[in-house]
């Protein structure tokens, strides 16, 4: 009996720990040195760093102990971290974020996990019950909204070209993406809105008003609306 329990202990499976993913919008763009902190409840926090040009899923922790993995994307020739995916199951944790000192993200979070867990075969590190969080940033730090405006000056944007602003853009892509020069069509085409000074700087159908995104741009803008 006593060498039965012993083989069992040594090739039964190890426990799927379960994970969470951690969404940025915007994502994390700008470069500089990125501080993680996770407090999952335990005796110290998870902490790790990882810098932009160049973040790496396998950069040095302490207090983790726990796979972890950043999902990163590139638009324009600009790396962005997109994703955190930790291997654990909590309740809730803390979560906060810096960029050279400044903090981007100080919150609790409270992951709702899906019904079905994901098993081993579909992937051996983040396996067992899973969440996804979207966390809100700290409005005004350098990677939240309200988005800085890149070419809303006189003349920042070339011949048949406006300024286009985009929240969704700098939600999915970062800030920068948020103000670009682009045709009239590209912009009404991804829905965005064009920057103007005059009812003449608008197509004929709309006129120059105060922008409806005024709250999520800096400075606020007049912007072509519907007559």
């Amino acid at each position: 009996m006593a060498i039965s329990f012993v083989v069992w202990l040594r090739t039964r499976a190890t426990p799927c720990p379960g994970a969470v993913t951690i969404e940025f919008h915007p994502p994390l763009a700008d470069p500089g040195s990125y501080a993680f902190r996770l407090d999952l409840g335990n005796a110290k926090p998870c902490e790790f760093a990882v810098s932009l040009p160049g973040a790496a899923s396998n950069a040095a922790a302490s207090n983790c102990g726990m796979a972890r993995e950043l999902r990163t994307q590139l638009r324009d020739g600009q790396l962005s971290i997109a994703e955190l995916s930790f291997a654990a199951a909590p309740e809730r944790f803390h979560l906060h974020v810096t960029r050279n000192t400044e903090a981007l993200y100080e919150l609790d979070l409270e992951p709702k996990y899906a019904p079905y867990p994901t098993t081993r075969a579909d992937d051996k590190h983040f396996c067992g019950d899973r969440a996804r969080v979207v966390p809100t940033c700290l409005r005004g730090s350098s990677e939240c909204e309200p988005f800085p405006v890149s070419c809303g000056a006189p003349g920042a944007c070339a011949h048949a070209q406006y300024c286009c602003l985009t929240p969704d853009w700098g939600k999915d892509f970062g800030p920068r993406a948020a103000s670009e020069c682009a045709s009239q069509n590209s912009c009404f085409a991804h829905f965005g809105h064009l920057v103007c000074n005059a009812d003449g700087d608008c197509p004929s159908d709309m006129r120059c008003l105060a922008s409806p995104l005024a709250a999520e741009f800096s400075p606020a803008l007049r912007t072509c609306e519907s007559r």
